[in-house]
């Protein structure tokens, strides 16, 4: 090490150049703060990426964002608002592998019922979800949803969601945090399915 070296002042030292590495530092330098982001691999970006394999294109993180004002603003303040793109209507037919096999998630109740996906103790599980009774404690999205839905959903419905829009472990993300809508649906109403029926 060159102890001559000039030396930079930071204010703050960020490790990881992925989205929340980047975000932090945006948001710092906004408020005037010196940053150094530091990264490892040749790229930044962390999990989000994009490979071409054989003519089709595969993600390697998030596919897809959650609109949100926050989000808006974001993209806005990037002048990236333009290179956002519409989900084609098509694409709103969400599939996932089962026993190597494509399977359509269900779109409503009824094709709920007979998708292969969910196991008759699911549905079971489902059905008395309205008096199960909100947790006391913080918990992971894993943890609310094993709780109030199953582990089938979990498996088949939610971490596929979850890897798709956050590129994240649903054991390891907060429920209130990461999906706040839902989380309010139990505090406000007791249980999912009758804060929908509420909703209709």
């Amino acid at each position: 090490m060159n102890s001559n070296a000039p030396r930079t002042r930071v204010d703050t030292l960020i490790i990881g150049a992925g989205l929340t590495g980047l975000s932090a530092g945006y948001h710092l330098t906004k408020h005037g703060e010196q940053v150094i982001i530091l990264e490892a691999a040749t790229r930044v970006g962390g999990a989000v990426g994009s490979v071409i394999e054989a003519g089709w294109l595969r993600e390697l993180g998030p596919n897809s964002l959650m609109q949100t004002e926050a989000l808006a603003q974001l993209l806005s303040e990037l002048d990236l608002s333009a290179e956002t793109i519409e989900a084609n209507p098509i694409a709103k037919k969400r599939f996932v592998a089962k026993n190597g096999h494509p399977v359509a998630l269900p779109a409503n109740p009824l094709e709920l019922l007979s998708s292969p996906l969910f196991s008759l103790g699911d549905l079971f599980h489902l059905a008395r979800e309205p008096w199960i009774k909100p947790a006391k404690t913080e918990e992971s999205i894993a943890q609310f949803v094993r709780r109030r839905l199953g582990q089938g959903f979990l498996d088949w419905a939610v971490d596929p969601f979850v890897s798709g829009v956050y590129a994240g472990d649903p054991n390891r993300l907060s429920a209130r945090a990461a999906i706040p809508k839902i989380y309010a649906m139990e505090q406000e109403n007791g249980s999912l399915i009758r804060a929908g029926i509420a909703r209709m």
